[in-house]
């Protein structure tokens, strides 16, 4: 593993902080499209998001703290606790992106790392569930051929490669950008989506 120099880690952090805020605009808007069509899947997906962008954020607090304090112990319960509410998020996306029969708005069926900073086996467990998410934002994508398919498909696609730019050692950077584009790649469709209830 490559070692992460302090403006690394600040581009890192800086990244992390603005993917947890769209994933907190993506739990926002597909709440409100929840309430817009009453589809309980949008409602997983907007807890999943929700627990992902909490996760995110109590990351970037516990990497700081412990940047601060130099303390490990503190770093390693931050990891563990994070990599389980990742988990918790897509486990919610899996639910979330299941193929149903809807009466209402079928092309709203919906879908959605450092080396010290990874526990390598609950992210082996993430990208299990990302693929599960994946394939089935592909056949949703597949039967309904819509755009806003498309950008689920699109999103959850980038965010599966970037867990797997961590897992195969590629980079936390490269990761944290493929998050980012994953994340904006949801929160299009979703203001799509807005714009023309």
């Amino acid at each position: 593993m490559q070692d992460i120099t302090p403006d690394q880690l600040g581009a890192i952090l800086l990244l992390e902080t603005i993917s947890a805020t769209i994933a907190l605009l993506v739990s926002h808007y597909s709440n409100k499209a929840f309430r817009f069509t009453q589809q309980k899947r949008l409602a997983d997906l907007s807890t999943g998001f929700l627990v992902l962008s909490a996760g995110m954020y109590g990351r970037v607090l516990g990497i700081l703290y412990a940047a601060v304090s130099s303390n490990l112990e503190t770093l390693t319960i931050v990891v563990i606790a994070t990599s389980f509410m990742r988990i918790m998020a897509y486990v919610l996306f899996v639910v979330s992106t299941r193929h149903t029969i809807s009466k209402m708005t079928p092309e709203l069926v919906m879908f959605m790392q450092i080396p010290l900073l990874v526990d390598f086996n609950l992210e082996t467990v993430g990208l299990i569930l990302l693929v599960i998410v994946v394939l089935q934002s592909l056949m949703n994508y597949m039967s309904t051929r819509s755009r806003y398919g498309l950008y689920v498909l699109v999103g959850f696609v980038l965010l599966l490669l970037s867990h797997s730019a961590i897992v195969t050692n590629s980079g936390y950077l490269l990761s944290q950008i493929l998050q980012l584009l994953a994340f904006l790649a949801l929160l299009v469709m979703l203001l799509k989506v807005g714009r023309e209830e």
